[in-house]
């Protein structure tokens, strides 16, 4: 029953995909069988069975050469712990280990393996950073020696190879807890925790797609409180990871406690303390507090407890970018990360000196209720909450001025927001405090608690649950917010912040990193953008870039090649031939071919292809000319438009968009606003008046000066495209390309959304948003860690963009011409 319980949560992880950018997906499968064998083994054989386990899940996940140089690594590390020389010269010895890893970590020492220090270092430095630390202050004081199976364990542990972030976990505790009790009840608690642990990762999914705003979006009190409430609210991503992890270890017998409890619920800085992570509270109080208490005691209790809880913050400062460094190469010393320690160490300092002059009461039994002190708990609660929410906010924003421009918001909100805010906050309060009541009145007479036995079997009957509604036709037959949030669990794309790449603080950059570290996410480092190469010039109007004329090198390890116009394109005059049709394309680094060949651009395959077929006879040939540039949107193509294009004669302007496109105009409008470049209409300078944005401001502040007007810049832009265009006889298209990882039926209503204002401002709307359909994205990105479109991409745009073209003939004013032989499918409305 455990082992089909197991396969039930297994299968629910891999049906909504759980952290599969970390490997956990290979994984499954080795802690299956590992867990169905290790069982059945003889008590004496388990360990190293568990050893054999954990090494075979480091050689899946990661490859056999990288594993055997992981392992390599570690256990030299740990054969310096057991050298025969005194325990000073081991820790020596270790540091000077530590420092020529560092170095090669922060590629100061260049290996020919060039995975080593990008891939082997970060995994290595979650196994070893803070456990080896625990492992030679218990080795000084062990007592009974351990086995050489219970050393190797400790260090190679199965599910660490996935978990780049894992809890400290206690050498002494990790001995003592295997199977130091049922092995049954082990086994289940771990079934139960993992369970837990995917719960925690579906909400999380849940917050990152609905609640998550970026700061430029914060326009009143309500933003305001939503964006602090999710920062804090992410918190669960580690909680989740952490549940897991600590799930899988109890499967092969090992009896380790709760890592979080209830953190949501803290109702003081010391209670958050012993809530949150408690294994990096155990790791700090035995590594550095009590020692640090013992010397300071001479000072008197009081000032020896303050003073070492005030250093273990100071500490847990350090050892964060301590971390930081090893997973991600890099030692910050931020301002902002001192100053969010400094508070939380202050606010516990004052927790733990008001308990010291209170002293602790002592009561047997339960307490009465009392109505005072649970309104008070209540409040206290909501309190601290709200004060982690903030705090947390602090600590992702990227600068203390863009943090203060989003709580600057809080005022613009109307009224009736605050009284909602507060109602809410009472009605919070009046819940919490009902709850206390039902506790105190013994709940368990009402709702009889469950047998340990019989607690965990709704944990696989709710797995059986989730299961079913993962199914996308079960999601279709649920109400309409429901089947949204049930379709929000399964969804693993990025959010609007995301895309933009704005921070979401210490923890998710940490295991945005891990991500990338992993084989194939790698990023070379002579793979740069655009502006990094020195194929681009710096302009002081709306673009601010333009490509080199007559330019060779390369990009992204493709040749990129221009020509005397400065086009990412084959050479043509600018008269325009007789007899000959003209495109002018307009985008932006989906047009212009991030990361392939200039010949394998769709709009190379698309003129191609027009002309083999003969498609706009009687013209005896058809053009397409690429202005595009990566980054630009509709706003710089309306500037290139009218300064370049129309110098080309073009009987046709196709602007190339895609779901994303309000991005790229929010981007391109803060940076020429931000550097104070000209902006060159009359129009957009208006808007930007009235917004009151202006050079000098922060990203922040710029961005939400923008945004109200965000949709009326776009569709200017879109608007003056087309009347630029009819008013020189140029039809005016636009034509929409989906991203590689684009979810069609999400992003059908922001699609839908773009193409119908194209076609308010006059651009006769066309899409290609099938071209991808039946292709799995890794086919259809130039590399794991890019996901511009392949070769194979663009070839598919251009397929269905030719059918489209010649299916929409008659309102591209192609009516008149001769009638010729078309691709299937060409006259179907869909893609119109």
């Amino acid at each position: 029953m455990l082992t089909l319980q197991l396969g039930v949560v297994l299968l629910l992880i891999r049906s909504y995909r759980i952290e599969q950018d970390f490997g956990l997906l290979q994984l499954l499968p080795v802690v299956f069988a590992g867990f169905v064998v290790h069982t059945w083994a003889p008590p004496r054989a388990r360990l190293p069975l568990f050893l054999g386990v954990s090494l075979a899940a480091f050689v899946v996940i990661l490859s056999p050469l990288q594993a055997m140089a992981l392992v390599g690594l570690g256990l030299g590390l740990i054969a310096i712990c057991h050298l025969p020389v005194s325990f000073g010269t081991r820790v020596g010895l270790l540091l000077l280990a530590g420092a020529g890893l560092a170095a090669i970590r922060a590629e100061l020492v260049l290996l020919p393996w060039k995975t080593i220090p990008t891939l082997v270092l970060p995994v290595l430095g979650a196994l070893f950073m803070f456990r080896l630390i625990v492992y030679m202050y218990d080795l000084r004081h062990e007592k009974q020696p351990a086995t050489v199976w219970q050393r190797l364990s400790y260090f190679f542990l199965l599910p660490n190879v996935c978990f780049l972030l894992f809890p400290v976990v206690d050498y002494k505790t990790f001995r003592r807890s295997y199977y130091d009790s049922d092995a049954t009840a082990i086994y289940r608690k771990g079934i139960h925790w993992m369970f837990r642990g995917v719960v925690h990762l579906l909400m999380y999914r849940l917050v990152y797609h609905h609640l998550v705003i970026p700061p430029h979006a914060v326009g009143d009190l309500a933003d305001v409180v939503r964006y602090t409430t999710s920062f804090w609210l992410l918190y669960m991503r580690i909680s989740g990871q952490f549940h897991m992890a600590i799930g899988m270890l109890c499967l092969f017998g090992f009896n380790l406690p709760e890592t979080n409890h209830l953190y949501y619920l803290t109702s003081s800085f010391t209670d958050l303390w012993r809530r949150t992570n408690i294994y990096w509270k155990d790791f700090m109080q035995k590594v550095f507090y009590y020692p640090m208490y013992t010397r300071l005691k001479g000072l008197g209790t009081m000032v020896a407890v303050l003073l070492a809880t005030a250093a273990i913050f100071l500490v847990t400062w350090l050892l964060h970018s301590y971390q930081w460094f090893w997973l991600r190469g890099d030692f910050p010393l931020r301002t902002i990360d001192a100053a969010f320690w400094g508070f939380i160490g202050f606010g516990v300092v004052v927790s733990v000196w008001l308990e010291m002059r209170r002293g602790k009461s002592r009561r047997l039994g339960r307490p009465a209720f009392s109505l005072a002190r649970a309104t008070s708990r209540s409040f206290k609660t909501l309190a601290m909450f709200a004060t982690m929410s903030i705090l947390w906010s602090f600590w992702s924003s990227s600068s203390v001025r863009e943090w203060l421009d989003v709580f600057s918001r809080a005022a613009a909100g109307p009224p009736r927001q605050l009284v909602l805010l507060v109602l809410a906050t009472l009605a919070l309060a009046a819940l919490g405090v009902g709850a206390q009541y039902a506790e105190s009145a013994g709940w368990p007479k009402w709702m009889p608690r469950l047998s340990l036995a019989r607690a965990r079997v709704p944990a696989a009957v709710a797995a059986l649950g989730l299961l079913v509604v993962a199914q996308p036709g079960v999601q279709g037959r649920l109400w309409g917010p429901v089947g949204a949030v049930a379709a929000s669990f399964g969804h693993i794309g990025p959010n609007e912040a995301d895309e933009e790449r704005e921070t979401l603080g210490y923890y998710e950059d940490l295991l945005d990193t891990q991500q990338e570290a992993r084989p194939g996410y790698d990023r070379p480092e002579d793979w740069v953008t655009l502006e990094e190469t020195d194929a681009v010039l710096k302009t002081n109007d709306l673009p601010g870039v333009e490509l080199l004329p007559d330019y060779v090198g390369s990009f992204k390890r493709k040749t990129l090649r221009t020509n005397r116009w400065g086009l990412r394109d084959r050479e043509y005059d600018r008269e325009k031939p007789a007899g000959t049709y003209r495109v002018a394309v307009l985008g932006g680094s989906h047009a212009m071919g991030s990361g392939v060949e200039n010949e394998e651009i769709f709009e190379n395959l698309i003129e191609a292809e027009l002309n083999r077929l003969r498609a706009l006879a009687p013209f005896d040939s058809v053009e397409f000319l690429n202005f595009s540039m990566a980054g630009f949107s509709v706003l710089q193509s309306m500037h290139v438009l009218d300064t370049k294009a129309v110098e080309f004669q073009p009987d046709m302007v196709l602007c190339v968009i895609h779901v994303n496109e309000d991005i790229m105009v929010r981007r391109a409008l803060r940076a020429a606003v931000g550097q104070g470049r000209d902006l060159g209409y009359q129009w957009l300078e208006d808007i930007v008046a009235l917004s009151g944005a202006r050079s000098g401001m922060s990203t922040t502040k710029l961005e939400q000066r923008i945004e109200p007007y965000l949709l009326e810049v776009m569709e200017g832009a879109m608007r003056a495209i087309a009347e630029t265009s009819r008013r020189r006889g140029i039809v005016p298209v636009a034509l929409y390309v989906p991203l590689t990882r684009e979810d069609i039926e999400r992003s059908a209503t922001r699609r839908e959304s773009i193409l119908r204002m194209a076609g308010r401002a006059g651009l006769i709307p066309l899409s290609v948003h099938e071209a991808y359909v039946g292709h799995p994205p890794s086919a259809l990105m130039v590399a794991e860690w890019d996901a511009h479109p392949s070769a194979l991409a663009h070839r598919l745009i251009a397929d269905q963009a030719v059918s489209v073209i010649l299916g929409a003939r008659s309102s591209l004013g192609f009516a008149d011409m001769e009638t010729v032989s078309i691709p299937d499918n060409a006259d179907k409305e869909p893609n119109r």
